[in-house]
């Protein structure tokens, strides 16, 4: 497995759990019973209200929350203009259209430069033609509205007609009720998974498929499980399934990047096709169906770095770091921003070492690896230390497995320090 890609394994096992337990117990509500297409009626279940397709089925308190019906939106009534159902004469009477009579005197028009100009009544309103009828504006506006209102609820029936027959009524789904034998497995799975005991991890699985086969998230959880035991195409079969399902795509996306690059090693595999290519599909698509996880902008930024694109691994940390909460997570990627820069800058361009010793984590691993460069052991060794006393030991020794300082891991003058840690 690629070095960087140890990085980010932690943090995935813990994005997948936050998926399992959000969002957060929905508030009780009063459960409405609804009518369910010809196709689904066979269930008999009733989906209470507000219960919509981000229901997590960790926090059913009741096992049966489905999602809220997409409800019918309002079919747009065709505006319909008065002037089709009567017309009006200048004193007020009101006639239907299709039995009015019209007397209408057209006179020449005077040409003139000008603009012309329509004769006003005193009352400075526009003269109509004299017409005859004997029905009321009030009527010929009831009838109006309701014209309108029958063809607006014929157009409305039309709709749930078609959709009906087109099959987009939802069916109601029926999400897995935690049960405290179900909620201690999950608990040793994800333990297992933390102190990388695949194996362990696999056994457990096995129980929670035997407890709960409908359980969405079994297959996300063996894929990482298998990838910790290197079994590469178990990893592979067990994302395939979880995106089949659409469950933690970003996951399984990560995954299947993995396997890849856990197969580099294979020449056979490489003579198979440009494998570069095929990791950064694959985690383009995991940054595509999750952009607020950091962990695909971290694997691309080590898969850059690995091809010396050092200007387009820089812009994914910053994406990363931008997407991060945690301070440990944050500051692991701050020193690999900051030794990247430093990895770009010729001998001369280096900041100049200074004599005492720094007062910032990242600027003692940043003072650190200046020193290897320059090839003066004493400010290395003694930064590097400073920064191990301040740090837990799983941070710094992702800091330390950083390129910048496994390059000089070789080195005669540092390899003592590197075997210690």
């Amino acid at each position: 497995m690629n070095p960087l890609s140890k990085l980010v394994e932690s943090a995935r096992i813990a994005h997948i759990f936050n998926l399992m337990q959000e969002p957060t117990t929905p508030s009780p509500v009063k459960p409405q019973r609804r009518h369910i297409a010809s196709d689904s009626s066979a269930d008999g279940v009733d989906a209470p209200e507000g219960a919509g397709e981000g229901s997590s089925p960790l926090n059913s308190p009741s096992g049966k929350v489905g999602p809220k019906p997409s409800e019918s939106s309002n079919v747009s009534r065709p505006p319909v203009s008065p002037k089709k159902f009567f017309t009006s004469s200048s004193s007020g009477e009101v006639t239907p259209a299709a039995s009015v009579k019209v007397d209408v005197k057209i006179k020449p028009v005077a040409k003139t430069r000008g603009r012309s100009h329509s004769k006003k009544t005193p009352n400075h309103a526009p003269k109509f033609p004299n017409l005859k009828g004997n029905i009321s504006l009030r009527a010929a506006l009831v009838w109006a509205f309701v014209l309108t209102c029958v063809v607006g609820l014929s157009f409305f029936m039309l709709g749930i007609s078609a959709a009906r027959n087109t099959g987009e009524v939802e069916k109601p789904k029926v999400y897995l009720e935690i049960t405290p034998e179900i909620q201690g497995v999950l608990d040793g799975i994800f333990t297992d998974l933390q102190d990388r005991k695949g194996q362990m991890a696999l056994e457990k699985i096995g129980q929670l498929r035997t407890l709960a086969p409908e359980f969405s998230f079994a297959s996300i959880l063996a894929a990482n499980a298998a990838l910790i035991e290197k079994d590469l195409q178990t990893a592979e079969d067990e994302s395939e399934a979880s995106l089949a399902g659409r469950v933690a795509e970003s996951d399984a996306f990560m995954v299947q990047a993995l396997v890849v690059m856990s197969r580099l090693k294979d020449k056979s595999y490489k003579s198979m096709g440009n494998p570069k290519a095929r990791i950064e599909t694959l985690l383009h698509k995991a940054i595509a169906a999750d952009p607020l996880e950091p962990d695909p902008y971290i694997l691309m930024a080590a898969v850059k770095r690995a091809a010396r694109e050092s200007r387009e691994a820089l812009d994914f940390l910053q994406s990363s770091r931008l997407r991060q909460s945690a301070a440990s997570d944050t500051m692991v990627t701050e020193a690999a921003i900051n030794l990247l820069e430093l990895e770009m800058m010729l001998d001369a361009d280096l900041p100049p070492l200074s004599d005492q010793n720094e007062a910032g984590i990242l600027n003692q691993f940043s003072t650190a690896y200046t020193a290897m460069r320059l090839e003066n052991r004493e400010v290395a060794v003694s930064n590097l230390t400073r920064a191990k006393e301040s740090l837990p030991p799983k941070v710094f020794a992702q800091i330390l497995a950083d390129p910048a300082f496994s390059t000089y891991s070789k080195n005669p003058q540092f390899a003592e320090f590197f075997k210690k840690q």
